[in-house]
């Protein structure tokens, strides 16, 4: 099967390319959603309505470990990295465009 073989040398940019790719779509959809953030909650709320997002975040990390090495012990590795990021960009997709005034 094509996704347990060992990958190569010749794999390795796409590789790189798709990291660098994530991690610039992960930038460019931050920025927007930190700043509507900002913008739409009152000043005097923001402190902790910022630490409880923040609180949030780190405190699901461990629960998507949970659920990603589940689910990759039975499909792959590299399966599951799809399938999450795809979700993630479906999920921006339409929080982005129900909530496009806010922006």
């Amino acid at each position: 099967m094509w996704l347990t073989k060992a990958h190569t040398s010749q794999e390795a940019p796409t590789s790189i390319s798709g990291s660098s790719s994530l991690g610039m779509i992960t930038t460019f959809v931050n920025v927007p959603l930190i700043s509507s953030f900002q913008k739409n909650v009152e000043i005097e709320y923001q402190s902790r309505f910022f630490s409880l997002l923040s609180f949030f975040s780190g405190g699901l990390i461990p629960l998507e470990v949970l659920y990603a090495g589940y689910l990759s012990s039975y499909i792959g590795a590299d399966i599951t990295y799809i399938i999450n990021n795809m979700a993630i960009i479906v999920i921006v997709f339409l929080v982005f465009r129900k909530n496009k005034k806010y922006l």
